[in-house]
């Protein structure tokens, strides 16, 4: 009968450390593949920032190359709509990139970018305005890439400050906590609000 007890006892022992066994490795597996699609998650959510900050300031771009294409414009109805309607694009473009980050980026981030618009409409509107006025030119080699008809330093340098914000967007969010401050402006009147930060892919 003890011999018999013993053995169960035995048996139970092994049985015990074998259980443990099975479910250390269950665990470890488990903590892999949920480390795993952390890691995946990290990277997948950068490259979709990173995605949505060069298209942001892709547009930006678009927008200080209109009064090249003004200037190159063809000198008929049909080719003028185009362009206009290209020009509608652009801008288009940058109120929804601008929208885009107010919503999910860092509120650094967002007035960053909202400070390179602002240089990119005074440093190339005037210079829009002037390529109307002027006849189409014709000649390829007349107004190249290379020459500037207008002078892009101040949105150059606002666009290095965006850059360098845009890299730091992940330092940013870690300060900012839960929650960050939005701004809604409704007619002349703007109203400041508190809003909790939207979490998506984007940031």
């Amino acid at each position: 009968m003890h011999a018999a007890i013993a053995a169960a006892e035995r048996a139970g022992a092994q049985w015990a450390k074998s259980d443990l066994i099975a479910i250390g490795s269950i665990a470890a597996s488990l903590l892999i593949a949920i480390a795993g699609y952390a890691v995946q998650q990290t990277l997948q959510r950068r490259a979709t920032r990173h995605a949505t900050y060069a298209e942001a300031l892709r547009a930006t771009e678009d927008y200080m190359e209109v009064p090249y294409r003004i200037l190159r414009r063809a000198d008929d109805g049909p080719a003028r709509l185009t362009l206009t309607e290209s020009i509608s694009d652009i801008q288009s473009r940058i109120a929804y990139h601008q929208a885009l980050l107010d919503l999910h980026a860092p509120k650094a981030v967002s007035d960053g970018y909202r400070r390179l618009v602002s240089a990119a409409r005074q440093t190339a509107g005037p210079a829009m305005h002037s390529a109307w006025t002027n006849p189409p030119i014709t000649d390829g080699n007349s107004v190249s890439l290379g020459e500037k008809p207008f002078d892009r330093t101040e949105y150059d340098s606002t666009r290095e400050e965006a850059v360098s914000i845009m890299c730091q967007g992940w330092l940013l969010r870690l300060l900012a906590g839960p929650t960050r401050r939005k701004r809604s402006t409704s007619g002349s009147s703007g109203v400041t609000v508190e809003s909790p930060t939207l979490r998506s892919e984007v940031v």
